[in-house]
């Protein structure tokens, strides 16, 4: 579970909730899926993972291209903040 030192709390919803939910909706199941087993192969390959890191600065050709070009319609702005959002997610909740 994710702790904001700003609130000195933990955090229960994800953050750009209401961007993130029209991203998410305009990936298939399959795209979504993919950067989710991914980003877990590479954490559990890993004792530390930079997100800034993956998938790097061209993402041509990588399960992550989705997220740009579909989910984000070519916003890297937005891309950045759904791929940041995608990774806090797993961390968020009871």
């Amino acid at each position: 579970m994710l702790y904001s030192l700003k609130s000195e709390s933990y955090m229960a919803d994800v953050p750009h909730r209401n961007n993130y939910d029209i991203w998410r909706g305009r990936l298939s199941d399959a795209e979504f899926n993919a950067v989710y087993d991914e980003l877990n192969s590479r954490v559990e390959r890993s004792n530390i993972e930079t997100s800034s890191w993956i998938p790097g600065s061209d993402w041509d050709g990588t399960v992550f291209q989705p997220i740009l070009e579909v989910a984000c319609q070519n916003n890297a702005d937005a891309a950045g903040r759904f791929f940041w959002t995608n990774t806090l997610a797993g961390s968020i909740g009871p």
